[in-house]
């Protein structure tokens, strides 16, 4: 159950500073984002198109792998660190639902399911 904004949290509640943590890869995020502005939105969402040149830098540096096991190509981040990027695609004005991490369309565009497929 969610709690009322008056009602305090148990002090051994965890507790995580958002938008604080992993600060390079928020960076290496923003960097990304800023060359994806407004209009190449606007043109994806008016030609009804995949923003694949997005979606390419995302894999080519390595953000659309993040949470997928080294093993399989990926990158084997945590969870959290996945959510950080979601967030800065999403702060910096980019759509982040071409980029879903996991998603067999991020599984499929990182190159992690042919190595994994060939184990």
């Amino acid at each position: 159950m969610a709690k009322g904004k008056d009602e305090a949290l148990p002090a051994d509640a965890a507790r995580m500073p958002l938008g604080e943590d992993y600060p390079e890869i928020r960076e290496a995020i923003r960097a990304i984002c800023a060359g994806y502005p407004a209009t190449y939105w606007r043109q994806v969402e008016d030609q009804d198109t995949y923003p694949e040149a997005f979606v390419a830098e995302l894999t080519r540096s390595g953000y659309l792998a993040a949470l997928i096991p080294e093993e399989y190509g990926g990158s084997g981040l945590p969870l959290r660190a996945g959510s950080v990027i979601l967030e800065e695609i999403h702060a910096s004005g980019c759509n982040a639902g071409a980029a879903l991490l996991g998603s067999p369309v991020a599984v499929i565009s990182s190159g992690c399911l042919p190595k994994s497929c060939s184990r």
